[in-house]
């Protein structure tokens, strides 16, 4: 194209002579329309400017269109596809296609073969030329991308013709011949500013218009702008330089135009926002002084747009309990705030009752039981209206009745009043432009059911993208197709290391590679690529004024990074300035790192030495049993955590019956049995058939329990397997009871308490054995039973010590003489524990521990075990709360890492 050149003083002269400007995209059509409404500003005291003519091209030739269809009544009026129908048409071509495949992604397939349609238009390729490529009969199971194109090409046309719809390429195509029968409509004089190297149809274009126009192809005056380059240790490091790189601008400048371009502004798009709000956070409205162009990443600007499609799946019978659960977190959802509360109990309470749906007129009944701390009135009020809206509809009806159906609910679900709606007023627009786009594919779908209707919102809701074009903030973060044709005062281009400029280009799937690499299309070659960046980033550099920074991270947290070869093309003698590591608090939460990020860094942070200790007080009511101890000999944190803040761990939602609940019926079994059989010598003496017929018998009245708490489960079938699976682990369990010596069962489930210092903890103790001398202490373990470390000053697991040290207290029992766990699992039935005689069960007596023995006999043992509980027992009551974990293994498992932010105090320590 010819190279002539331009400025905003030129364009604004040429403006105002009648010309008609048209640039390759909206952005710069917006940016020169600002220029130029400036130069007019600074000359006339005219408040009122009539609009330039100031037109992306594309909307140019729609009007063009619209004027033809005014003076030719043979030009052929049809439907104009937006992008949206569109990639809406593609998608339903393919998936209703007998090529399509469970495996095939719909969205990308869907994408790339438009965006091959596009280029085959653009670059006035013959569809039949593509014939050449293909392989494979026609009959084979095997059809290849380029044969499939083609059979979607034909679907295509077809649906095309006879909805009476035409792309927009497809319409620059069909209107062409006609450009020269209507000169009056055309402009006298056309400006086309910064095309370069446009595809073959848009040449065409051009040619025809220069044959009836005076025509002139004008490029930017290139700037002589100071260039630099450098490195920073990471993105981060490089991000926080541009932010302070831009204030300092700014404060100097104020009407620089700043331009920061990101090769990675998808992935990095929160990072950007959270430094450079924090730097700028002194201005009121830092959100005009900085923008952060793009459309395609919404979902991390507004991510409740995207709930609202979750929303609708209360309309079905059944909802998965993990989503209803997600449901009641979402502030989108009607009195998020009063309920939320309540909401969280709810949440607490499915999570436990391990059902993997829920019916909605359940949910509705739960959510209504007034004296349960789930109570949430107006959420269930909301639910029941909105159910009642359903059932209004028809079940087959056009997308306009469901648009104006789902609007209706989300008012009932979301914004029931007005003030509601007010407080969310840029998602209310978002939305009301989701249904507008989503009414947009009635021509596609005359009638939908409900969950037809349902599928296809989401998909327009994933592909919205909010069309903002704002230039009036003085730093614009773009990525480098955002900024091409755009001129700055100050650039800073980010990211330019090899594995991000250039760009990684994919080629498309649905044109031969050979065909693109004749034709070179765009992309399809390295060289292509290679030149395409090289053209951006100098086209960048000749467009800015003043100064270009060229700079890329050293590292990432995979490996190191190395620059891109472009940059020592660029400015060769240039030398590249690599800036040291400097601190930056990670850790901080990225509200305190605003704060850090605006004062003076580490002069205005505060250091602190906190109180260890937190007493309790005598009005304080603790809750818990074992698991204080346990928790206070793991970290005391914990213990301070859980049982006197009451931080309580979201249950893991576990489909089937909770191993609790097994638990406790394997309790009541055990429980049934002994009540019957009493003592050893009686489970020795009993006939098998005899025995057989009790051990049935408990097992019935255990599955009776499981039963009555989760009928839905307990099913003939699955309780017959149940049945003889507990009969056959009985009657081996049983076997292991006749190697202990002579016992006889004094107590089942016994109820007892243990005191020290104010300290009350209740328990049970699953059974007590009288043996010839002593008690036995029995605890039940239907999965893996510990292994104590008998002498640890920290017992990490005290049951049994606490048991024996409750019965001791207690006057009534005699003393303890075995501490046991009895393993009662199908992969290994044993007793594990300690006892002081030797003959109470193989391998558990204490003069087989000979490291123990050699320290302890067993009343020193028991002494020892009592000084360390006791121990434990006062940490708790003098309020000691230290991040302190025993060891390694005691955080693996331990939900509050969140809470006491461990991980960071680690992290502080290795900087």
């Amino acid at each position: 194209m010819p190279d002539k050149h331009t400025d905003n003083t030129a364009l604004s002269a040429a403006l105002e002579a009648g010309w008609l400007i048209l640039t390759p995209n909206h952005r710069i059509s917006v940016q020169l329309h600002e220029s130029y409404g400036a130069l007019r500003k600074a000359r006339s005291q005219t408040v009122v400017l009539t609009s330039p003519a100031i037109t992306p091209i594309d909307i140019w030739i729609k009007r063009f269109y619209q004027e033809l269809l005014h003076v030719d009544d043979s030009v052929p009026i049809a439907t104009i596809l937006e992008s949206s129908q569109e990639l809406a048409l593609w998608q339903r071509i393919i998936r209703e296609s007998s090529l399509s495949s469970p495996l095939l992604s719909l969205e990308n397939a869907a994408a790339n073969v438009l965006e091959a349609h596009r280029l085959m238009t653009q670059w006035q390729i013959d569809f039949s030329s593509l014939h050449a490529f293909q392989y494979g009969a026609p009959e084979s199971a095997y059809v290849d991308d380029c044969s499939a194109f083609i059979h979607w090409e034909r679907q295509y046309q077809h649906t095309c013709k006879q909805k009476n719809l035409i792309s927009f390429s497809e319409l620059l195509q069909k209107i062409l011949p006609l450009l020269g029968k209507h000169p009056s409509v055309l402009p006298e004089k056309i400006i086309l500013l910064e095309f370069d190297d446009p595809p073959p149809l848009y040449q065409e274009l051009f040619a025809i218009l220069q044959k009836h126009c005076e025509l002139q192809f004008l490029q930017w005056q290139p700037c002589q702008a100071e260039i630099v380059k450098q490195s920073y240790p990471d993105s981060t490091a490089e991000i926080q330089a541009v932010a302070d790189w831009s204030k300092a601008i700014l404060a100097d400048n104020p009407s620089a135009k700043i331009g920061v371009i990101s090769t990675e502004l998808q992935t990095q798009r929160s990072l950007y926002r959270r430094i450079f709000s924090a730097v700028f956070s002194e201005h009121r409205a830092n959100a005009s002084t900085f923008f952060i162009a793009s459309a395609s990443d919404i979902s991390v600007e507004l991510p409740m747009l995207f709930e609202i499609p979750a929303l609708f799946n209360l309309n079905q019978e059944e909802i998965p309990t993990l989503e209803f659960c997600q449901l009641l977190r979402s502030p989108l959802l009607v009195a998020s705030t009063e309920e939320e509360n309540a909401r969280a109990a709810c949440e607490f309470h499915l999570r436990n009752l391990g059902q993997a749906k829920l019916r909605n007129a359940d949910v509705r009944s739960l959510l209504n039981q007034s004296k349960r701390i789930w109570y949430c009135p107006l959420l269930c009020r909301s639910l029941q209206q909105a159910e009642t809206l359903r059932r209004q509809q028809k079940y087959r009806q056009s997308i306009f009745a469901w648009a104006d159906f789902f609007a209706e609910q989300l008012m009932l679900l979301a914004w029931p009043n007005a003030e509601d709606r007010d407080a969310h007023g840029f998602l209310v627009n978002c939305w009301q432009q989701v249904l507008t786009d989503y009414k947009k594919l009635a021509f596609l779908y005359p009638e939908l059911s409900l969950a037809e209707a349902h599928e296809l919102l989401k998909q327009v809701v994933n592909k919205f993208q909010s069309p903002v074009y704002r230039q009036e903030a003085p730093i614009q973060i773009l990525s480098p197709r955002d900024a091409n044709g755009l001129q700055f005062t100050n650039l800073w281009f980010t990211g330019l290391t090899d594995l991000q400029w250039p760009e990684k280009h994919y080629t498309n799937p649905f044109i031969p590679l050979p065909l693109q690499r004749k034709l070179r299309l765009p992309d399809s070659s390295p060289e292509l690529v290679y030149d395409a960046a090289r053209k951006t980033l100098t086209g960048l550099i000749e467009n800015t004024s003043a100064q270009a920074m060229l700079t890329y991270p050293r590292a990432n947290e995979n490996s190191d990074l190395n620059p891109s070869p472009l940059l020592a093309a660029i400015a060769p003698a240039t030398v590249i300035s690599h800036i040291p590591s400097q601190s930056i608090p990670r850790q901080l939460h990225p509200a305190c790192l605003q704060s850090y990020f605006a004062s003076d860094r580490m002069q205005a942070t505060e250091t602190l030495d906190e109180n260890l200790y937190l007493k309790v007080a005598d009005n304080e009511t603790i809750k818990g049993g074992i698991n204080l101890i346990t928790n206070q000999a793991e970290c005391p944190f914990r213990a301070f955590a859980v049982h006197r803040l009451q931080a309580q761990e979201l249950p893991e939602l576990r489909y089937g019956i909770p191993a609790r609940d097994l638990g406790n019926m394997l309790h009541k079994i055990l429980e049934h049995l002994w009540s019957i059989l009493k003592n050893q010598q009686e489970l020795a003496s009993l006939p098998v058939k005899t025995l057989e017929q009790i051990v049935t018998t408990a097992s019935e009245s255990g599955l009776q329990y499981l039963q009555q708490k989760h009928g839905h489960f307990m099913k003939p079938v699955y309780l017959a397997l149940e049945k003889q699976r507990l009969f056959t682990l009985l009657m081996k369990w049983l076997d292991q009871e006749k190697l202990r010596s002579p016992f006889e069962v004094l107590a089942m489930e016994q109820p007892i308490e243990w005191q020290y210092a104010g300290l009350k903890l209740s328990f049970k103790i699953d059974r007590i054995d009288k043996l010839r001398q002593g008690l036995a202490v029995v605890d039940y373990k239907s999965g893996i039973a510990p292994k104590p470390v008998w002498d640890d000053e920290r017992p990490s697991h005290p049951q049994l010590l606490l048991y024996a040290d409750a019965l001791t207290q207690d006057n009534k029992h005699q003393t303890v003489e075995a501490l046991l766990y009895a393993q009662i699992n199908i992969e290994e039935l044993t007793y594990r524990g300690l006892s002081a005689a030797d003959s109470v069960y193989p391998k558990t007596a204490l003069s087989e521990q000979k490291q123990l023995a050699e320290q302890f006999d067993w009343d020193s043992l028991m002494q020892h075990w009592q000084n360390a509980l006791h121990k434990l027992a006062q940490e708790f009551m003098d309020g000691y709360l230290a991040v302190a974990p025993k060891s390694p293994t005691s955080c693996q498992y331990c939900h509050l890492s969140a809470f006491c932010r461990i991980k960071e105090a680690d992290r502080v320590s290795h900087d």
